[in-house]
């Protein structure tokens, strides 16, 4: 579910000529997505209800991106081959999916990963809008 949140949250947070895709290592293609993951993000504007999670063969080549975020220790093992010039970013975040607890504690475990991400996303776009700011370039 994280890779979904990630992916919703760029798109709003980015020029739209960036191109986001989310994908898993382990997904379950035309599967269900996390319904607690739908119904926080729901709430806070994004409606995930048509999405479906996609394997790493749905999204083409990782040869094709510049820039790569891999969630997990496992998703940076089974990460394809990337590009020679492309960046890897390895973001340990906690899945939220597999939070027990209370309601409020699922709550917190969702919001706690939402705000993580939205911190580390935006930091990613600027960083990379900044560094083609100078030369007059798109991203």
């Amino acid at each position: 579910c994280r890779s979904q949140m990630a992916q919703a949250i760029a798109r709003k947070r980015s020029p739209p000529h960036f191109v986001f895709s989310s994908a898993g290592w382990d997904a379950r293609p035309g599967g269900p997505l996390d319904p607690g993951m739908v119904a926080f993000m729901s709430k806070r504007g994004f409606d995930l209800s048509g999405s479906k999670p996609r394997s790493l063969a749905e999204i083409g080549s990782a040869e094709d991106y510049h820039v790569v975020v891999t969630l997990s220790q496992q998703a940076k093992e089974h990460c394809p081959p990337l590009a020679f010039d492309a960046i890897e970013l390895d973001w340990e975040i906690p899945d939220p999916s597999k939070m027990t607890g209370s309601p409020e504690e699922a709550e917190a475990a969702y919001r706690g990963v939402h705000d993580e991400l939205q911190t580390k996303i935006s930091e990613l776009v600027e960083s990379l809008v900044g560094a083609h700011a100078d030369l007059g370039e798109g991203v």
